[in-house]
């Protein structure tokens, strides 16, 4: 089935972002169907894929369960941001229930066998042959026109022991009674997982903690046990995964900058330049309102490198005057008045390059793209800065330190 929105004029109907427009749409949907439900879905960049805010209950008492989500649901709504909050529970259905008189029955000479079979004969039908024409064959089935339960009562029950026709009302009662299609279960316990999308502009990760921290001790939960299964929690198990890479991948260049530069100090001067690239991602996340996720952590991963590269030019240079007979400062001031245009033009067409990303609304490449920018931007000057003066300051103490060996040496 297509469905076919009327969005406005285009230009006074904008959408910032795809999230707005689900968002739109949701609410039209929602005012103009009744008697039925229906969820719009965006392409899920990460787990969690169904809603990025999803807590489950679980319990042994199914009517507590439902008592539990209710009241849950009902809390939640109150909270600003939230929409579209739903669960897995499936409604309950009708069915046909009928109750044997066992006693009855064996008088009767009616077993339990004559009983199922029959009825489910009635009211499901039965394949009694073939029909075959120009090579096909189809099916051919019996079915009663039982409709409803005085016509099932009035059935009559063959007895496979007597060969008599016996109607069901005299050894047993027809009712209604309603029943859950599937039940739900996690870890072998009974559980509903209640799920919601936040609206743009809001925070899923901070709406759980709202759930958690100030919905949850308003609610009795007693008899159930609520866990959170959201982007929160992933975002958790990712990160520390993502966490011990970077921590690998500093420490390999490490090693690498070891070999090149034979020192054990010079390496960690300029990795000393890597947690600068952390404050101008954090600037630029805040700047934008754009939420700490998982491509946005990456992309300061990736300023590892960019960071970690200006640095060796600069030490380089550094080195180089030195050998030339520069003392410290003079070296200091000679690499960074030579490399200062390469280094910057470098990062500034890094950065050009990454604006229509940034600004592309995109809600998973947006925050990677803003952590690189404005972490290449802050970290590349303060780079300029830093090194040079660490770098004096540790070979000043050096120097220092060995003449006053010296000294000693010779008295």
């Amino acid at each position: 089935m297509a469905c076919k929105f009327h969005l406005g004029d285009k230009r006074t109907k904008r959408f910032n972002d795809k999230q707005e427009l689900a968002e739109y749409v949701q609410n039209v949907i929602n005012e103009n169907i009744s008697g039925g439900k229906a969820t719009v879905k965006l392409l899920a960049n990460a787990a969690p894929s169904e809603a990025k805010v999803v807590m489950r209950v679980s319990g042994d008492n199914l009517d507590r369960l439902r008592e539990v989500k209710n009241a849950l649901e009902a809390e939640i709504a109150k909270i600003p941001g939230t929409s579209n909050i739903r669960d897995d529970m499936k409604d309950e259905t009708f069915q046909l229930e009928v109750n044997v008189d066992e006693d009855k029955a064996s008088n009767l000479g009616i077993r339990k066998y004559d009983i199922q079979k029959q009825i489910n004969v009635a009211l499901y039908g039965s394949k009694t042959s073939v029909y075959r024409k120009d090579g096909e064959q189809y099916n051919i089935l019996i079915q009663s026109n039982i409709g409803n339960t005085s016509a099932l009562e009035n059935l009559e029950i063959k007895s496979s022991i007597t060969g008599k026709k016996i109607p069901l009302k005299q050894f047993a009662t027809v009712g209604i009674g309603s029943k859950l299609d599937s039940i739900g279960t996690y870890n072998g316990e009974q559980s509903v997982e209640i799920l919601l999308n936040e609206l743009p502009g809001y925070n899923a990760v901070a709406i759980e903690n709202i759930i958690e921290y100030e919905v949850l001790p308003k609610v009795d939960t007693s008899g159930t046990k609520i866990t959170f299964d959201g982007e929160r929690e992933e975002m958790a198990t990712t990160f520390g995964k993502v966490m011990l890479l970077a921590v690998c991948a500093v420490f390999l260049i490490y090693i690498v900058l070891l070999i090149q530069f034979r020192s054990f100090i010079q390496p960690l001067v300029i990795l000393v330049t890597v947690p600068l690239s952390l404050i101008g991602s954090g600037i630029g996340l805040f700047i934008f309102k754009k939420p700490l996720s998982l491509t946005a952590v990456l992309g300061i991963i990736a300023l590892i490198g960019l960071v970690v590269k200006n640095g060796i030019l600069l030490l380089e240079y550094i080195n180089d005057a030195r050998k030339e007979g520069y003392n410290i400062d003079e070296a200091c001031v000679d690499a960074v008045g030579k490399r200062f245009n390469a280094i910057i033009l470098s990062a500034l067409t890094t950065i050009v390059g990454l604006i229509p990303l940034a600004i592309s609304g995109s809600g998973l490449f947006g925050p990677m793209a803003i952590s690189l920018m404005f972490g290449l931007l802050v970290s590349t000057f303060l780079t300029m800065v830093v090194i040079p003066v660490i770098y004096s300051m540790i070979e000043n103490f050096l120097e220092n330190r060995n003449k006053e060996v010296l000294i000693k040496t010779e008295e």
